[in-house]
């Protein structure tokens, strides 16, 4: 787990701290990997940080409402790559409002797509 407060407006950061926690006093018990702060050292994958972006410009600019619905399938190619979700499941249909719920990297897509 980690975690990062920052200011957005100019991109100062606050804190950053991740787990296991350290302690800087006593380096000699520290648990494995409380050395590296993975809040800055560990990569994402854009669709589960940029969730949030995507859907306040898909909502900002009416493109869908919280309950519009989009047909989700268990996969979805793009280009030579397939877009899972993280627990897989069969097709199904969201409202928008599952797909943030539920994370979707399917849905999320298939709604940013309608941006155009």
């Amino acid at each position: 787990m980690h975690s990062i407060i920052m200011d957005p407006t100019n991109g100062e950061i606050y804190a950053a701290a991740s787990l296991p926690l350290l302690n800087p006093s006593d380096l000699a018990n520290a648990k494995e990997g409380a050395t590296d702060l993975k809040s800055i050292s560990t990569t994402y994958e854009p669709g589960s940080t940029f969730k949030s972006v995507a859907a306040m410009a898909i909502l900002e600019n009416n493109v869908l409402t919280p309950d519009s619905q989009i047909f989700c399938p268990s996969q979805l190619k793009a280009d030579e790559y397939v877009i899972k979700d993280a627990k897989p499941r069969d097709s199904v249909t969201y409202t928008f409002r599952q797909i943030m719920e539920k994370s979707s990297n399917i849905g999320i897509s298939l709604a940013n797509e309608k941006l155009g």
